[in-house]
């Protein structure tokens, strides 16, 4: 979760399918993720990244050179 001043707050919690399972084609799950935010900060983007280093290598993926990051507006 990135804050409306551009800090980085790390999940506290996690319920339900841990959210590295993998996925076959057609499948899907549900994984509840906590942030604990101090009470004045405001939420904007929530970023999802993986630190896989051969993911820097996949033509297309959020960590290949030059590609931009998804955030999701919250």
């Amino acid at each position: 979760m990135i804050d409306e001043h551009g800090n980085p707050y790390s999940p506290v919690s996690q319920a339900g399918t841990p959210i590295t399972t993998p996925l076959r084609p057609g499948e899907s799950y549900t994984t509840d993720v906590a942030f604990d935010l101090p009470l004045n900060a405001k939420p904007t983007t929530l970023l999802i990244t993986e630190d896989a280093w051969e993911t820097r290598l996949v033509i297309g993926n959020e960590n290949s050179l030059l590609h931009k990051k998804t955030r999701f507006q919250v």
